[in-house]
């Protein structure tokens, strides 16, 4: 897995510091019985760039991880994406997510997630986002998800001076 998370890093850092367009793909056999491959692409322009890459591996024995990423910068913001996928031979699995975007007015939106199965076959998963609006505003919310209790929801609110609020339901 240090090939892929190298894999990822390198091209986000590479999205920032070049002006040319690439990509690239590996796949190889590797010393665990399994296989280990990625790819990546990105391009910087006058205005900004994009880069993502991905990057797999897996062992022989039933085990998988994955991990990507993506990143922008643009005229009106920035921001990124990543995210880790595992797979074990007992047959449990996750996913874990980070998204940032930030606007250059001062608005901007963090979300991370984290969902699986369990080995005895029961779900999880949760999920918490905070946001801003250029003004002062936020929001921060927390979904979360568990077999035996259910859905549970919070948020909070605040409006530009600080006060707490509802928050807008849809």
């Amino acid at each position: 897995m240090k090939i892929a998370t190298l894999l990822v890093t390198a091209t986000l850092g590479l999205a920032l510091s070049t002006s040319t367009v690439w990509a690239g793909r590996f796949f190889q056999q590797n010393s665990s019985g399994g296989y280990t491959g990625g790819q990546t692409s990105g391009f910087k322009g006058q205005n900004g760039g994009f880069a993502r890459g991905r990057g797999y591996t897996t062992d022989g024995q039933g085990n998988v991880s994955s991990t990507s990423g993506s990143a922008y910068k643009g005229e009106n913001g920035q921001g990124y994406r990543n995210s880790k996928f595992t797979r074990n031979a007992d047959g449990s699995s996750n996913m874990q997510s980070t998204r940032n975007i930030q606007g250059n007015n001062g608005a901007g939106t963090n979300s991370t997630s984290n969902a699986g199965r369990n080995s005895d076959g029961s779900f999880y998963g949760n999920k918490n986002t905070s946001a801003s609006n250029a003004n002062g505003g936020t929001y921060n919310g927390s979904t979360s998800y568990d077999q035996n209790t259910g859905i549970t929801r919070t948020q909070t609110c605040t409006n530009n001076s600080g006060q707490t609020v509802a928050c807008p339901s849809y």
